[in-house]
């Protein structure tokens, strides 16, 4: 195909893509696609990998934080926050909402808002 650099595929439907502030990674979500979900590529060098050996719950949404190397990822009731530098897992956040439905970061880094499918919000 014309115009096509690099083709990436899920075992699943990708529902949602989200792009680092510096844009040579970029992260994919397939919900159905269990340990293998979450996507992490590196457009510059052309490569995917699974950051994740085993899912804990189905994948909703993503982000990545703007100036630190910070990685959020949201399932249905829970918000964790990993650090892609060490590979650990910083936080987990609980929002008082039953089902998340997306994530965004304040450009600032320092508030993340929350939506979820009850018709509430998160911050």
């Amino acid at each position: 195909e014309e115009g096509v650099q690099w083709q990436v595929s899920h075992v699943k439907s990708a529902s949602v893509v989200a792009w680092h502030h510096k844009g040579d990674y970029c992260a994919s979500v397939a919900p159905e696609g269990e340990s293998r979900a979450v996507l992490l590529h590196q457009v510059s060098k052309r490569k995917s990998g699974s950051p994740f050996s085993k899912s804990k719950g189905r994948v909703e949404a993503l982000a990545f934080h703007p100036t630190k190397p910070h990685f959020f990822v949201a399932t249905q009731r829970h918000v964790r926050v990993y650090d892609l530098a060490k590979q650990e897992l910083l936080k987990k956040l609980n929002p008082s909402v039953k089902w998340i439905s997306s994530l965004q970061v304040h450009p600032g880094g320092d508030h993340l808002l929350i939506g979820s499918y009850d018709k509430k919000g998160g911050w």
